[in-house]
């Protein structure tokens, strides 16, 4: 029996526990080895060949940093714990585990996008930090520990085959889709919303989206009057002068993103810069309209989906505002659910065998 460490204690955001869910779940079924998983929150599971370390991630980046560069060896050492295989959930291989193989999951697609970043500009700074101090860390921790490196989309593989050196293995695996069971509730304000489930970043697009509901209010009052927009950020200043149809709704736990998805009448998905985009899959997955930036991502996840409007010009607020009047003068409520077959943590789990195997023989 190997005992496997599961890494990932930088997961809080709703689409990174979805993964780590994911993993986790799996891992139940692999009775042969045991699983250590360091976390912050989110899992409630038990199983006999799991075994959950929570760290305080609330004490800042500081400590998660030291956790990353020594608190785990020390952890595992005072534990007498000896790792056979590590799993970095975290885009980064650890330092300091000579001679045990790690696969590291590599979301983070920030450090490969294309568009400029500008220190100076406090909104951009952290944007700037992942985009070239972190892509560093990433480039130089993968290629001096020779891990295994597994990404969500065939852009990011492509990116990501650029940057390691050759000997640097990278797979796709894509993340697999729940089955959704919310109820459809009755609004009580006669308005038909629009969802996006969104963080609070640059390339999130907001702004974009925002004066698109704008538009509508001057150039076609009739749709503006019948929709409201709700994203699930808490409200910032820069948004002060928002329209009133739309709505910060804040964080949004699992089920109340179920929910948002059963009663919304389509999404609107403005990013211009995805690893994969979770709330795509699982907002087609229930046959949703969509509404989105035309992107490889985009491209790659809804190609072959019906309910899918792709915006070429995804910066202006007229083809946003022009999509969104296409979609509701469809009339189309709901489309033939998309079918995500993946089976991806399959092969992921079949790496972890042959690496375990090579390392008896």
């Amino acid at each position: 029996m190997a005992n496997i460490i599961i890494y990932d204690i930088a997961a809080d955001s709703y689409g990174a526990l979805v993964i780590l869910n994911q993993i986790v779940r799996e891992a139940e079924h692999d009775k042969a080895n045991d699983y250590y998983i360091f976390l912050s929150s989110g899992i409630n599971r038990t199983h006999g060949n799991l075994h959950y370390i929570y760290i305080n991630k609330k004490k800042g980046l500081a400590h998660r940093l030291i956790w990353d560069l020594y608190g785990l060896k020390r952890y595992l050492k005072k534990n007498f714990i000896m790792p056979h295989l590590i799993i970095s959930m975290q885009n980064m291989a650890l330092l300091g585990f000579h001679g045990i193989p790690q696969m590291v999951y590599l979301h983070q697609s920030i450090p490969f996008s294309d568009f400029n970043l500008n220190p100076m500009k406090k909104e951009e700074r952290k944007l700037f930090f992942y985009k070239y101090v972190y892509k560093i860390m990433i480039f130089l921790t993968i290629n001096f520990t020779g891990s295994r490196v597994y990404v969500q989309t065939e852009w990011m593989k492509e990116r990501a085959v650029a940057l390691f050196r050759k000997s640097i293995k990278v797979k796709k695996i894509a993340p697999s889709i729940e089955k959704q069971e919310g109820i459809r509730n009755a609004e009580t304000n006669n308005k038909d919303f629009l969802f996006y489930p969104t963080s609070n970043f640059k390339y999130k697009n907001i702004d974009t989206i925002i004066k698109a509901i704008d538009y509508l209010k001057v150039y076609n009052p009739e749709i503006y009057g019948r929709i409201e927009l709700r994203l699930t950020i808490d409200k910032d200043p820069k948004y002060c002068m928002a329209s009133d149809n739309v709505k910060f709704i804040g964080y949004q736990s699992k089920d109340d993103m179920i929910s948002l998805y059963e009663n919304s009448s389509a999404m609107v998905f403005p990013s211009y810069l995805e690893s994969f985009g979770l709330p795509l899959i699982e907002a087609a997955s229930i046959g949703l309209p969509i509404i989105v930036s035309d992107l490889p991502y985009s491209r790659e996840i809804l190609g072959t989906y019906d309910g899918a409007r792709f915006i070429n010009d995804y910066m202006s607020k007229r083809a946003w505002a022009q999509g969104i009047t296409e979609v509701y003068a469809e009339g189309r409520n709901r489309y033939k659910p998309l079918i995500w077959n993946n089976e991806g943590w399959k092969v992921l789990f079949n790496d972890i065998h042959s690496i375990l195997h090579n390392r008896k023989r």
